[in-house]
């Protein structure tokens, strides 16, 4: 019985391997003879699941989908299946490889641009046809579309539109595009063609003359305009432009440059300006001469204390005059003067182990969401929990493979067998009120029921206020935070009552908690600003050192711009609110960075480009970064506080200069916006500086 249940299973699976093949051929068919492509590419497409446990059909499958997805005109989808071809069926390595050089060796133009074959080649998709080749010839090329009837054209590369209008349209192609796509809504002759060069550069000479009266009729005492790029748009051009001005500002001259775009129209022979749109202004500085940018630097080398290593583990022999700078500090900011680079969590984590295993610091402390801070201060102390999907949840910068070392170390330092304080993780960041309002609610539920109901009535017109995102300030938000704060009253009312139903830490907890609310209310006030924030999140600092963790010694990271003692605009900052409460117990490190990459979210005409790798060019003129790399040390560190003010260093230290200051976005417009003009000695207390980064590796 068993034999006989088992050839019918076999004919069985026989029978439907065999119809399989049959819907293969069919297929093959309907591509090779019929030459209906798009009806071959969904019938393989249906078949491939299917053939899963056929490994020989699959891969073939696979192939014949990206052998129609090429006939059709779709490069990226054709090599994306070729690619997948090559990973999930190895044993077919030679015919994918050979597709996917073929595709690269032989990158196709544009074809059938007259129609005289009819749309052969081109894909009818909702009123257009489109076509899709290789952007390879045309990368780094200005090409223009052309129609000779009244036709609506689009031009897209890799996916995004670059411009779309009625008979001619002209875009600026990618060094590194893969695809163009080109589209039309009728069926008449086009061309497509590089731009030349000559007209290219005819065209911008004569805007550049446009910009001369414009810049005189500038009411600054001085105002210069230069054209850095040119994009043509069919109608017009667009370009970006330096406008460097002066301004009388406190009884003195202060020069800047603004990164604008701008956008011309033709008529004719003359071009009309249009309007603008400013993308970045910075300042500028008079920048260091050769002479004392020399003298700085070898004092540097003299001063400055070179570190070692990078990596955790090692002895702190390197490490010492970081020790003797920090003293007895209650409380150390570490800052950073880019997100998402390697280097840059490498060097603090070692400062980390180094200020926990030598100066007995027990909290790392960070401005990130505060759920995910309380999910990783259990997974330190408890084991509990998945740090990898918790990091995933977090702000970029902490999805990190270096991030994820961070938290695991200090597990690990929690499980050693010895006798030391346990690491705790902590958040002191603004939180949303929809995160720590409902836990102020639930802890109430669970206390005094009736006041969890007065809360949760106190606390819906914030959380209303929260859900609508379109504007910053709101003008309920100045009663939600009134209701928000009697919240508080409520729990410190009846705090006796409350301690004895939980106990004295969830009590604590929860009116952090219900201040954190208050903050978020506050925080959508007309008129907050930044300032606002450094004094909330220094608020939540010193709850963390005088409630949460009394007598802990606290490291707080964060970027150069959030730990430093001054700021860009007016108001204090979250360290100079901390040196109010804590004096000279705050130590403050900030971390340059002179060349290499980093991942950022770029920015570009305004608009967010995406998380990217950003290279860091070389500086137009000398800045502060390239001064402290002239010392020749490729990671250093240097304490203000017991420098020579006299000394050339010394005197170079109290004047502004450039570093970069890149934080989470990243200029592409104008990468030198990416720089902020500061004196460092004044912005923090001591450097690490390192002379190369390169990217974070992303979880």
């Amino acid at each position: 019985m068993a034999r006989l249940i088992a050839l019918s299973l076999a004919a069985a699976l026989l029978a439907g391997q065999q119809d399989l093949e049959i819907r293969f051929t069919a297929s093959m068919h309907t591509e090779m003879v019929e030459g209906d492509l798009n009806r071959a590419l969904g019938q393989f497409q249906a078949l491939l699941p299917l053939a899963k446990s056929n490994h020989p059909l699959a891969a073939r499958t696979l192939l014949e989908i990206g052998r129609c997805q090429e006939k059709l005109g779709q490069r990226e989808a054709a090599r994306l299946t070729y690619m997948r071809l090559l990973r999930d069926y190895p044993d077919q390595s030679k015919a994918a490889k050979e597709k996917l050089a073929a595709l690269a060796a032989s990158p196709r133009a544009p074809n059938n641009l007259n129609f005289a074959r009819g749309q052969s080649g081109w894909m009818p998709e909702s009123g257009r046809f489109s076509q899709t080749f290789s952007a390879v010839p045309y990368r780094g090329k200005t090409v223009r579309l052309q129609a000779q009837s009244g036709a609506r054209l689009r031009l897209t590369v890799d996916h995004k539109i670059m411009d779309e209008g009625q008979r001619e349209i002209a875009g600026l192609i990618d060094p590194e595009a893969e695809n163009i796509e080109i589209a039309t809504t009728s069926i008449s002759p086009l061309t497509f063609e590089i731009v030349p060069e000559s007209e290219l550069t005819s065209i911008r000479t004569a805007i550049q003359k446009s910009y001369a009266p414009l810049d005189a009729a500038a009411g600054d005492l001085a105002h210069r305009t230069t054209i850095m790029a040119l994009q043509l748009t069919g109608a017009g051009a667009v370009v970006t432009t330096h406008s460097e001005y002066v301004r009388s500002e406190s009884n003195r001259s202060t020069s800047y440059v603004a990164t604008r775009r701008d956008t011309w129209e033709r008529a004719g022979a003359q071009w009309n300006f249009k309007d603008s749109r400013i993308l970045a202004t910075r300042q500028v500085e008079s920048t260091t001469d050769a002479q004392t940018a020399r003298r700085a630097a070898e004092d540097l080398k003299h001063t400055a204390a070179p570190i070692a290593t990078l990596e955790t583990g090692h002895t702190f022999y390197d490490l010492a005059p970081f020790g003797a700078a920090v003293n007895d500090s209650r409380i150390v900011a570490l800052g950073e003067a880019t997100w998402g680079t390697r280097e840059v969590f490498q060097i603090k984590h070692r400062l980390l182990e180094y200020l926990v295993k030598e100066k007995g610091f027990s909290v790392l402390a960070i401005n990130a969401n505060y759920p995910e801070a309380v999910a990783l201060d259990l997974y330190v102390k408890s084991g509990e929990g998945d740090p990898r999907v918790v990091l995933t949840g977090m702000l970029w910068p902490w999805n990190t493979r270096e991030a994820l070392d961070i938290v695991e170390w200090m597990r690990q330092y929690n499980d050693a067998p010895a006798t030391h304080r346990r690491l705790s993780f902590a958040s002191f960041g603004i939180a949303p009120a929809s995160v720590v309002a409902p836990r102020v609610v639930e802890y109430l539920k669970q206390c005094s029921p009736l006041d969890a109901i007065t809360a949760q009535t106190s606390y819906a017109a914030l959380l209303d206020i929260e859900s609508r995102l379109g504007d910053l300030y709101d003008d309920a938000a100045a009663k939600a935070a009134g209701n928000a704060r009697a919240v508080i009253k409520l729990l410190e009312d009846k705090r006796d009552h409350l301690i004895q139903a939980s106990s004295a830490e969830a009590w604590r907890d929860a009116r952090q908690q219900a201040e954190m609310a208050r903050q978020a209310a506050m925080a959508r006030t007309a008129g907050k600003t930044s300032a606002f924030a450094s004094e909330m999140m220094a608020r939540n600092v010193e709850w963390l050192a005088n409630d949460a963790h009394p007598g802990e010694k606290i490291v707080i990271w964060g970027d150069n711009s959030l730990v430093e003692y001054t700021a860009a605009e007016p108001g204090k900052t979250l360290t100079a609110w901390l040196r109010d409460e804590f004096a000279e117990h705050v130590y403050v490190a900030g971390l340059a960075i002179h060349r290499g990459e980093l991942l950022a979210m770029g920015v570009r005409n305004g608009q967010n480009t995406g998380l990217a790798r950003q290279i860091i060019p070389d500086p137009v003129e000398p800045n502060g970064d390239s001064v402290l790399s002239a010392a020749g040390m490729p990671v250093f560190f240097l304490d203000f506080r017991s420098g020579d003010p006299v000394s050339a260093l010394g005197r170079w230290l109290l004047e502004p200069h450039s570093f970069l200051d890149a934080g989470l976005l990243w200029n592409q417009d104008d990468p030198q916006s990416n720089w902020r003009p500061k004196v460092i000695s004044k912005a923090y207390d001591g450097v690490v500086f390192l002379e190369e980064a390169h990217t974070a590796k992303m979880l």
